[in-house]
């Protein structure tokens, strides 16, 4: 799959600020996230915190509405090929793109193992 590194902090600050951007474009097209309930995908990642995500989907979601989600992990998690939690989803828009919309998510529950592999997604591109 993809295999992302963390930064060793010899890069310029340009050098750092591009390839962290093109980290998030190889995580916007290969990550993808599914309904756990139904194996449906719904996305891939667009960008995540410690708080929530960001959703790039073909299709606009329902506002408001609960969802048990699997996410797909990079190489770099040898002990995990993917990520379960719950999200509400909090907005849904037309992305710049117009073949795509964008969806705002907010965890709203996550056990303490996936809290540690969402530290590390959030650490690995540097948010």
């Amino acid at each position: 799959m993809i295999e992302l590194k963390k930064s060793t902090g010899k890069e310029g600050g340009k050098v750092l600020a591009e390839k962290r951007e093109a980290e998030r474009k190889v995580l916007t097209y290969y990550l993808k996230i599914y309904n756990k309930n139904n194996d449906e995908l719904l996305g891939r990642l667009g960008d995540i915190s410690r708080k929530g995500f960001l959703l790039i989907s073909d299709n606009k979601l329902p506002v408001e509405e609960k969802y048990d989600l699997k996410l797909e992990l990079p190489d770099t998690f040898p002990d995990a090929d993917h990520l379960e939690f719950q999200a509400k989803s909090v907005w849904s828009k037309q992305d710049v793109n117009p073949d795509f919309f964008a969806a705002g998510f907010r965890f709203t529950r996550i056990s303490p193992g996936s809290k540690k592999i969402i530290d590390e997604l959030v650490d690995l591109l540097g948010l």
